[in-house]
């Protein structure tokens, strides 16, 4: 077996000390002059601990009309497995006014809405930016004209914000950067890891919320995420999600469990001649 590094083997997030280091290796495996194994390991290092932990193996095809960061990761997977395609587009048509909005409705969303966290004398707005079911804290300056673009948001930490509800609303209701299953399941329902939420609002009279979604799909490098999470991490991270986790797999699902029953029928037997007991 050998190990071949790739070219351009390590990279380092940009714009943060802090963030992951990442090496690709191949690994061939030869057995009497043919290559019979032929893949490739994913290892990240953590900067502050060292440790280094493999990841399980996901790449894709991006199809899309726009570039981002973590694209060029593709190329060292010849491309991208051509069984999982992440198509990045519009995650709703645009309407002739301008920028639109799609509404989900789901049962108790767990996020507050973000426009709860300021009042009328703030001088920016806040949002969320979910990716592969995490959520993460946008804002921008609040200006004359209303920017007309999703890209206009820039990544934020939730510790600069100060609630004015503080007594009434302690926090957002998520974990920033953990996996959430409603993000999950609003991902599955849209049928995109990546996308920003700007508002939540009740249904009159119902137990269910309103998630206002962009209809246009954020490019994560104009949001400041390539400070945040390097391009390889942010290209499997995305590539299992579609893999995986927006249509699951047959691989990582729970076995289904068959009643005898069903088994003996499966089987070809039937249920009132074949277990007779002799007379």
């Amino acid at each position: 077996m050998i190990l071949l590094p790739f070219a351009g083997d390590s990279e380092q997030g940009r714009g943060m000390s802090s963030a992951p280091r990442t090496s690709v290796l191949r690994c061939v495996l030869f057995l009497g002059g043919a290559t019979i194994i032929d893949f490739v390991s994913l290892q990240v290092r953590t900067s502050n601990t060292g440790f280094l932990r493999l990841l399980r193996e996901a790449n894709m095809v991006i199809k899309s009309s726009f570039k981002d960061y973590y694209d060029f990761i593709a190329h060292r997977y010849g491309g991208g497995d051509p069984r999982i395609v992440y198509v990045r587009d519009r995650i709703a048509p645009r309407e002739e006014w301008g920028e639109s909005t799609l509404k989900v409705e789901i049962p108790k969303c767990p996020l507050y809405d973000p426009r709860s966290w300021t009042d009328s004398d703030a001088d920016y707005s806040l949002a969320y930016l979910v990716v592969c079911g995490k959520a993460h804290l946008l804002s921008r300056q609040n200006t004359d004209t209303w920017p007309d673009t999703v890209n206009s948001w820039k990544l934020r930490d939730p510790e600069t914000v100060k609630n004015p509800r503080r007594y009434f609303q302690r926090d957002f209701g998520v974990e920033f950067g953990k996996e959430n299953p409603v993000l999950i399941d609003l991902s599955q329902r849209i049928n995109a890891p990546v996308f920003v939420i700007t508002a939540i609002t009740r249904k009159w009279k119902t137990e269910l919320d309103i998630v206002h979604i962009s209809g246009q799909c954020p490019i994560l490098k104009e949001l400041g995420m390539p400070s945040k999470i390097s391009a390889a991490q942010m290209y499997q991270e995305i590539a299992y999600f579609m893999g995986n986790t927006i249509k699951p797999s047959p691989d990582t699902a729970p076995p289904v469990e068959v009643s005898n029953r069903d088994k003996i029928l499966a089987a070809g037997f039937d249920l009132k001649q074949s277990f007779r007991h002799r007379v």
